[in-house]
């Protein structure tokens, strides 16, 4: 008895090595930025500035008192420095219908992916995900399973498609899919809807699978000129 106690002691003192080493592993796999408050918002300005003459506007990005309480939870993600979200999951920005849900989050995005990944972050529509999810099984590919990608306007996808004789939806098929590659891809997005009425419209399963993918952001406000065109 007393030498399977220490075989079952071994065994627990080696797991514990493991765990803690694969904590170590994933702290380090990430190096953020050290940028402060003021840089971060004049970098984020600057770049959503760009964003809104691609799109043809002449307008300015507006830093209100809604947009700075988002800009703040931004920069300490982005730093590393946040207490209340988890850095290994993506960020998915609530609100309602144009208050520049899609510009702030295009914004962020492009700088995650220049100055973080030092890659471009995919963007795509709702809209998109299922012709994607056909594409990709089609030609037996996983670019955008394996990706940190940016989704807009999740909700607007199609609810049920049909592939293959079954019924199936879009949004937990490409989570499902990205959950399996176990490369921990980050996923980005914004939705017209808080956390209950996101409830009401997926189901409260499917929110559990949203809270496994993002931390959750709302955008306070109505909407506004910082809004763009897709």
């Amino acid at each position: 008895m007393e030498n399977f106690n220490k075989i079952v002691d071994s065994v627990i003192s080696a797991k514990k090595k493991e765990i803690e080493n694969t904590k170590n592993s994933i702290r380090n796999s990430r190096v953020y930025p050290v940028i402060n408050y003021d840089k971060f918002t004049e970098l984020f300005v600057t770049i959503a500035n760009k964003e809104i003459l691609r799109n043809k506007q002449v307008h300015e990005f507006e830093v209100d008192l809604n947009t700075t309480k988002v800009l703040r939870k931004l920069h300490q993600y982005f730093t590393g420095q946040s207490k209340e979200m988890n850095v290994y999951k993506g960020i998915i920005l609530l609100g309602d219908v144009g208050t520049g849900k899609t510009l702030i989050m295009k914004t962020f995005v492009k700088i995650v992916g220049m100055l973080i990944f030092k890659t471009k972050i995919e963007t795509l529509h709702a809209k998109e995900i299922d012709y994607i999810l056909k594409k990709e099984r089609d030609n037996n590919t996983i670019f955008y399973s394996q990706k940190s990608i940016f989704i807009d306007d999740i909700g607007k996808e199609n609810q049920s498609v049909n592939n293959y004789g079954t019924k199936t939806n879009p949004i937990i098929d490409l989570f499902t899919m990205r959950s399996h590659t176990g490369t921990s891809p980050l996923t980005f997005a914004t939705a017209n809807y808080n956390e209950n009425t996101l409830v009401k419209f997926y189901g409260k399963t499917i929110v559990d699978r949203f809270k496994e993918t993002f931390n959750f952001i709302t955008l306070e406000g109505n909407e506004s000129k910082r809004k763009i065109k897709y």
